[in-house]
């Protein structure tokens, strides 16, 4: 009575989002059940459960990692190391790691799981199929494109007799082989690729859906990348419009619809209109949302970007300066995000610097 009446409790603290209060009595609960069962009993396992997923929706995706982790240890102990409870807790493991940019470490977990579940539940149980769809997305997010999208193409075929062509988990499969051809530059099948998945979005998710705004943005970008500067950037401006009705100006979404424009207006040798309108977009998304917000960190970046193309190297070592230290205390120093930040960053002042020994010599020239 006493567990249940305290589930009830944090339960309410959840509905009425008092999402740190809730933490802590999650934590004090374990707390005591630990003391009374012993850490590793399997009576602990709902709690944990529990508390862990609590935690990924609630963004604390470093603390959940950890959770899950303990909660696949005493699974496994408990349970045994194959079962579906510890498989599952194992795959969240992987989804915060890849949350986290450890990819490399997800996808191992994530081909561990796609084993077990084969052995398991079999080939085309359902389950096996997700975590064979989650194996090979990580691939993918690992840059082993090639690897993603030869699991595509084997996976395309069950998620279609398992579950239809229209369904939407074969939907969204046939996106991610989009987004395969598109990372190894294989653009007319992409853009093929991506035009037929945007038309079973609209159909099965509708016009308004969010996925269904991402993958325009994906087939843009992919228009951009195949050099179709002109219908990338008249693409873009119509997804950015559409998305301002549907969602706001102000929506994170129509924002980042509004950077994929001014990327594409860069990618069209149109750099003085980009700068406006990364400029622009840096001013709003200061206003919103602050300083230290990832999109406002994302923004800053890409002005940076935006004012080394146009040569004002000056400009751009400035707010290259002012983002890694940012990007540092919020994802890490070996966050791939990170990393290409402190490349850019270098990049430009080795630009200047070469810049600046070309200039004596220019001006001896001309005396």
């Amino acid at each position: 009575d006493t567990y249940r009446a305290w589930n009830e409790y944090i339960d309410a603290l959840v509905a009425e989002n008092q999402l740190d209060a809730a933490a802590a009595e999650f934590s004090a609960l374990l707390t005591v059940q630990e003391q009374s069962y012993g850490k590793k009993s399997s009576e602990t396992i709902p709690l944990r459960r529990r508390f862990a997923n609590f935690l990924y929706q609630a963004g604390d995706v470093r603390d959940a990692g950890t959770q899950f982790a303990v909660l696949q240890e005493v699974a496994a102990h408990n349970l045994g190391p194959e079962h579906l409870e510890t498989l599952h807790a194992q795959e969240q493991v992987a989804q915060c790691l890849n949350r986290l940019g450890n990819v490399e470490g997800a996808t191992q977990i994530f081909s561990r799981v796609y084993t077990s579940r084969r052995h398991v539940q079999g080939k085309d149980h359902p389950d096996t199929l997700t975590s064979w769809a989650h194996y090979t997305v990580s691939l993918g997010k690992t840059g082993k494109h090639k690897e993603a999208l030869a699991e595509c193409e084997k996976l395309l075929p069950r998620f279609t007799a398992v579950w239809g062509e229209t369904d939407e988990r074969t939907v969204i499969m046939h996106a991610k082989r989009a987004a395969a051809l598109h990372a190894l530059q294989r653009y007319d099948e992409a853009i093929e690729e991506y035009e037929q998945t945007i038309e079973s979005y609209v159909r099965v998710f509708g016009p308004a859906d969010p996925s269904t705004f991402k993958i325009r943005n994906q087939y843009a970008i992919c228009l951009s990348n195949a050099h179709h500067a002109d219908a990338a950037v008249a693409y873009t401006a119509a997804l950015l419009d559409d998305s301002r009705k549907v969602f706001g100006p102000h929506h994170p979404k129509t924002l980042r619809y509004w950077d994929s424009y001014a990327a594409g207006l860069a990618n069209q040798n149109e750099l003085e209109e980009s700068l406006m309108e990364f400029h622009d977009l840096l001013a709003t998304r200061l206003e919103l949302f602050g300083e230290n917000h990832p999109d406002t960190l994302t923004s800053r970046n890409n002005l940076a970007g935006a004012y080394h193309a146009a040569g004002r190297l000056t400009e751009a070592i400035t707010l290259y300066e002012q983002v890694l230290p940012d990007r540092i205390r919020a994802l890490g120093e070996d966050h791939p995000r990170t990393k290409t930040v402190r490349k850019n960053l270098m990049a430009a002042k080795r630009q200047l610097q070469r810049q600046e020994k070309e200039s004596p010599a220019e001006e001896r020239e001309e005396d």
